[in-house]
């Protein structure tokens, strides 16, 4: 149940990001967003009042997470204001294979059938990058989006791969995330103040977006991270990763991004993917 939450907040914040990076570019998005949800974690990780003991290697080893996560955020919202959904989406989707082969190596047991849903969700990813015949006899000159999606995939599998074995079990969810957007308003914050740009909200609508992109966002990570502490670490980002077929169609029905057949074949294959991991964890 987590996993199918995190894969609908996860589609329709993919979606409603395009727009949000359109209106007020990415740094302004992810300052105010991460900011809007460092302030309501602080509140509620005040609320809570429970102690954590952890150790400093394990506050490294969630620091480091934290900026990965960045990482993977800023490739993926440049590539969803730049690209094409259609492709950035499904090849983003390749975390949660990402994420499944590092628990395997790590010495995760997982079933034969869960094994084949890993491979379906990578494949898929592969294919559903395909750009329409039509895009590439005219050159296409605009970029698909494929590099950036595919450095948010490498950044998301190994950062939520490490939280769900080592930060999840410690700090838990709630803290966890407190502890990504607090420092992500600093790094982010930080890089604003370096490249000077203006960070001051345009208008209703670009705040809209913003925030409601934030929202949205952290739902699905709550989300994600509750899939992972009761469902293993292979299974929920797999799950997650269901996200990508969701805005796929999105596109298709609002924004009439064409989907090759190979496209659809890898949504296809990656919602098959997520079914087998679904029965055979």
């Amino acid at each position: 149940m987590f996993g199918i939450a995190a894969a609908l907040l996860y589609g329709v914040t993919d979606f409603v990001a395009r727009f949000a990076n359109k209106s007020n570019g990415v740094v302004k998005t992810l300052l105010w967003g991460q900011g809007l949800l460092a302030v309501l974690l602080t509140v509620a990780v005040i609320l809570v009042d429970h102690p954590v003991s952890a150790t400093i290697g394990e506050w490294s080893i969630l620091m480091a997470s934290n900026l990965m996560i960045m990482a993977g955020t800023a490739c993926l919202y440049h590539g969803l204001a730049t690209g094409r959904l259609a492709v950035v989406a499904p090849v983003m989707s390749g975390y949660g294979a990402i994420s499944g082969l590092l628990a395997l190596a790590s010495g995760s047991a997982i079933t034969l059938l869960g094994g084949a849903g890993l491979a379906l969700t990578a494949v898929g990813a592969v294919l559903a990058a395909a750009s329409p015949r039509k895009d590439r006899d005219i050159g296409n000159g605009r970029p698909s989006g494929w590099l950036p999606a595919a450095g948010a995939a490498v950044m998301y599998g190994g950062a939520y791969w490490i939280q769900g074995t080592w930060s999840l079990p410690v700090f838990g969810a709630l803290d966890t995330l407190w502890s990504y957007y607090l420092s992500g308003t600093l790094v982010f914050g930080l890089v604003a103040a370096i490249r000077r740009q203006d960070m001051r909200l345009d208008g209703v609508k670009g705040s809209a977006l913003i925030f409601g992109t934030a929202l949205l966002a952290a739902g699905g990570y709550f989300a994600l991270s509750f899939s992972q502490m009761s469902g293993g670490v292979a299974i929920g980002p797999a799950l997650g990763a269901t996200a990508s077929a969701i805005t796929v169609m999105l596109a298709f029905v609002f924004l009439r991004e064409k989907v090759a057949w190979p496209g659809w074949l890898g949504v296809a294959s990656v919602v098959a993917g997520v079914a087998a991991l679904h029965l055979g964890k």
